[in-house]
């Protein structure tokens, strides 16, 4: 059974498991003396979102290696410039339903909490070039286990297995996609405002234009063009010019 206070939805095949918290933090600073009793419940529903999903993908990859099946991870943002993850094969591939875009706020990586920058996910609706990443066999659990502890930090993302489309067949791919109902959800916004944002925002991993021109660099290599990522990164280049 899902942990109390966790729903969790459909866990095999091309569907998706989601793993969303009832629980919102206390908005006390961690510095605060009085011990609260929803900080513990928080970080409890974190803690079993957190280890409960990585069991179920634990186990759907396990079915999948167990079959001989390789387990692929599609990257779309800082993934195909900083693949944390050990693989023995990339692919150019492509998903449909699906399309980047900057559409999760942040205030610790790329932002802060008196100025919160945004970050890359995928949101519903178009289609989304990127790279899939084939895990070795005999790490593919313990990376799988290191990717989502690193992604599903905040619950702002629901985890899905897609059909990635490559030159080499279409490929079981697993995905982190935005999860429009945590508070981390971005709904598109003004194109001036997402150009403020994104040309401002810094955080403790650097500036949060950084991350989009790196996300950039890494697109090109892999001869991948995204003409809204480029048209956005044209009009932070040009507000940070205008700015000094």
């Amino acid at each position: 059974k899902p942990p109390i206070g966790l729903a969790c939805i459909k866990p095999c095949g091309y569907g998706r498991f989601a793993c969303i918290s009832k629980t919102k933090p206390n908005a006390t600073g961690h510095k605060a003396k009085r011990h609260d009793e929803n900080d513990d419940l928080f970080h409890a529903a974190f803690h079993n979102a957190t280890t409960y999903g990585c069991q179920v993908a634990k186990r759907e990859a396990s079915r999948m290696t167990d079959h001989s099946t390789p387990l692929w991870v599609f990257g779309y943002g800082s993934l195909i410039y900083n693949p944390i993850i050990a693989h023995e094969q990339r692919l150019i591939a492509r998903i449909h339903g699906y399309h980047r875009r900057f559409c999760l706020w942040t205030q610790i990586g790329r932002g802060s909490p008196e100025c919160p920058g945004l970050v890359l996910s995928l949101d519903r609706g178009g289609s989304c070039v990127g790279v899939g990443f084939k895990l070795q066999p005999d790490t593919a659990i313990a990376e799988l286990d290191l990717l989502w502890r690193r992604e599903m930090m905040t619950l702002a993302y629901n985890a899905r297995w897609l059909r990635l489309h490559t030159d080499d067949g279409i490929k079981c791919g697993l995905a982190f996609v935005a999860n429009p109902q945590r508070p981390a959800y971005a709904p598109p916004m003004p194109f001036e405002d997402l150009v403020t944002t994104v040309a401002t925002a810094i955080g403790f991993n650097g500036h949060c234009y950084d991350y989009l021109f790196d996300t950039i660099a890494g697109m090109k290599d892999c001869g991948i063009r995204d003409h809204s990522m480029e048209k956005l990164a044209d009009a932070v280049s040009q507000r940070l010019a205008s700015a000094e």
